[in-house]
């Protein structure tokens, strides 16, 4: 069941944010915004990237030490 969550994981980190991502992407190329707008996309894409890794580590080292 474990194996399913980091499975689960992974997928989100490579296909789900990369697709809300492109869509954000797109809708701002659309509008075309200013800077400041520009700025804060390319934080949220960095920070999101970044908490979808940062959780599937800890639930890999959370299964990890269960098994012990």
């Amino acid at each position: 069941m474990k194996g399913l969550n980091i499975f689960a994981g992974f997928v989100q980190c490579c296909v789900r944010y990369p697709i809300w991502f492109f869509l954000v992407y797109t809708v701002l190329t659309t509008i075309h915004p200013d800077r400041l707008i520009w700025f804060l996309f390319w934080v949220y894409v960095l920070f999101g990237i970044l908490t979808a890794l940062v959780q599937l580590v800890i639930e890999v080292i959370e299964k990890n030490d269960s098994k012990k």
